[in-house]
């Protein structure tokens, strides 16, 4: 008989549960005997990491990924670092969006604008390719396909660097089923972004506020209902985007009406919901860290990341732990919602979605 996650979840404490709901970046190629370079795991455990190749905050090409001999040791290292299960992430997209690149050892993957000419079927051949490279590295879930339309040809971090299959949403639509097919016969998840759909969006969320309500329009939304409606979708990012149609206060990731209203009960997702890089100038420049927290949990996120990248917070995981006991305390949020998303992510570890 299968193990019930849900029981799993009545037997932590409120600190392993709200470890599990993290996903954060650190500093270093290795482990120095078994303990992370800096103190990013002060406070608790979080049950997902994210690796880069860069340092964006320090500016540098040093991070966590050099060579694939590293990369291997690296990932082994989290592993056995803790007996909880966790998600080991990465961004690999291909073409110039890939932290496994050639530079670093690793075979090159054509970017989602060169496949989105070829036939389906040789997306589904790199799908299964970058897969397969990231499971024999430890890494079990992708950040891609990006499903985003590509539409406004000016944007320099969507379209400008080769990230949508498409501006048609039946061309994204065929090829991001092929790459989760890939992804899924390798055991690796594969992750649909960025929801509702920033392909229109000509502004770029890491900088700034992004406000696409002129010219985003629910042909966005098609690709995302017909993988799900097709139980073909799994894990869902959420973007920063400002689409003022949809929520006229709060950005998608902060937002209960996009995520619980639309994506939840009108395209009927019932996967993993992950919040875009809460550390991105789209949140940090109009919220606090205490109330992006709590608007990203109110708002449905199952599993919020801290890429540590952008900027870096050594005590992260401790801050938010801290910060999410005291709104439970104070009845701003309730344990109930937090089981909720543990079972969730604890079903997705153990491959029940």
């Amino acid at each position: 008989m299968k193990e019930n996650p849900q029981d799993n979840v009545y037997s932590m404490s409120l600190e392993e549960k709200l470890g599990h709901m993290l996903m954060v970046g650190f500093r270093g190629y290795e482990l120095e005997n078994g303990v992370f370079p800096e103190t990013v795991l002060s406070g608790g455990i979080p049950a997902g990491y994210i690796l880069f190749d860069k340092d964006v905050a320090r500016g540098t090409d040093t991070r966590n990924i050099e060579s694939p001999d590293q990369l291997r040791r690296l990932t082994d290292a989290i592993r056995k670092r803790t007996d909880a299960p966790v998600f080991i992430a990465t961004d690999q997209e291909g073409g110039r969006v890939s932290r496994l690149s050639p530079q670093r050892g690793f075979s090159p993957i054509p970017s989602h604008q060169e496949l989105g000419s070829l036939p389906v079927e040789e997306t589904y051949h790199q799908s299964r390719k970058t897969a397969s490279l990231l499971k024999s590295m430890g890494i079990d879930m992708n950040f891609a396909p990006c499903v985003d339309l590509g539409i406004a040809k000016n944007s320099a971090v969507i379209y400008g660097l080769g990230r949508c299959f498409s501006e048609e949403p039946l061309v994204v639509l065929r090829h991001a089923k092929a790459w989760l097919q890939g992804h899924k016969e390798e055991q690796v998840h594969a992750v649909l972004k960025h929801f509702p759909g920033h392909g229109s969006a000509s502004g770029d969320t890491h900088k700034g506020i992004v406000d696409a309500s002129s010219t985003w329009s629910e042909a966005e939304l098609e690709p995302y209902k017909a993988l799900i409606r097709g139980r073909e979708a799994d894990m869902v990012m959420i973007s920063h985007l400002y689409i003022r149609q949809l929520d006229p206060l709060y950005p998608a990731s902060l937002s209960e009406k996009i995520i619980g209203t639309l994506l939840r009960e009108h395209l009927g997702f019932e996967g993993l919901v992950i919040s875009d890089d809460l550390q991105m100038s789209a949140i940090t420049d109009e919220f606090g860290i205490s109330e992006s927290i709590r608007r990203a949990i109110t708002a449905g996120n199952d599993l919020l990341v801290f890429g540590n990248n952008l900027c870096y917070d050594p005590e992260i995981v401790s801050r938010f732990i801290h910060t999410v006991t005291g709104m439970i305390e104070k009845g701003e949020i309730t344990e109930e919602r937090i089981d909720a998303s543990v079972v969730r992510i604890l079903k997705a570890k153990k491959g029940f979605l």
